[in-house]
């Protein structure tokens, strides 16, 4: 089951899994639109369509995204989960903040509450929490972002050390991923593609409670990154995003010819 199921990640995340042969059926829970009718198609080749099955769900509601997760693990049972729905925009006006709030952190947590709930009274599940390494120190452009992904990661670390009993919870620190909505973020140094964190995470399910980063480097610079001072941090963060403006406002200036 992806909640969050037009995400470029989770749909690498289950093809991944379905090649390694460790699910048969799909469930994708996520907003209606163009990326959610991208990868039920894509899903559907994968699976059969008999296999594969879309719920619709705006996760701008908690309410409506813990009762609509609620009734499809009661119904179908998932025995893999994924938290992937997510939104990453840099400098957001406040209403982007407050959704960004609503989805990255308040409706994945309550997903991932109820996932675990019922995994209570049923075999043995994997739930994975897809955290980010912008949860590590706030950046000028970036710390709504961050701040949403921080609550999310907590949340899976106390989740952790209540239901690991029941089921098994993979928290993955991610880098930047190169999918279609990070297309217009700056450049980032260890950048995945969706493949490459899909392979990964497949990898881990199976092998019990844990946090990891990937790539696996990420932890090292994340621990360097909390070493620098405040003011040469805020100095660089700041000297990234005129870098990111200025080759923004050039491409502009190349797309008018």
């Amino acid at each position: 089951m992806i909640v969050g199921g037009g995400s470029e990640i989770g749909s690498a995340i289950v093809q991944a899994l379905y090649e390694s042969g460790k699910v048969s059926e799909l469930l994708l829970i996520g907003r209606s639109g163009a990326s959610m009718d991208r990868a039920y198609a894509a899903n559907c080749v994968t699976f059969g369509s008999d296999k594969c099955t879309s719920i619709e769900c705006d996760f701008i509601d908690p309410e409506l995204t813990a009762s609509t997760v609620r009734r499809a693990v009661i119904e179908f049972r998932p025995t893999i989960s994924v938290l992937a729905a997510g939104i990453n925009l840099l400098n957001p006006s406040s209403e982007e903040q407050t959704r960004m709030g609503f989805v990255n952190f308040l409706s994945m947590s309550a997903a991932g509450e109820e996932i675990l709930l019922q995994n209570e009274v049923q075999t043995k599940s994997s739930l994975i929490v897809l955290s980010s390494i912008a949860s590590v120190r706030p950046r000028p452009n970036n710390y709504i972002y961050g701040a949403t992904k921080v609550g999310l990661d907590f949340w899976a670390r106390g989740a952790m050390a209540k239901y690991s009993a029941s089921t098994e919870i993979i928290l993955i620190r991610l880098g930047k991923v190169s999918t279609t909505s990070s297309l217009g973020h700056p450049w980032a140094p260890f950048t995945r593609t969706p493949n490459y964190v899909g392979s990964r995470a497949a990898k881990l399910v199976g092998r019990g409670t844990k946090t990891v980063w990937i790539p696996k480097l990420l932890g090292v610079v994340a621990t360097i990154l909390l070493m620098i001072p405040v003011k040469l941090w805020i100095r660089l963060s700041l000297s990234q995003a005129n870098q990111y403006q200025v080759i923004l406002q050039f491409r502009i200036s190349l797309s008018s010819y």
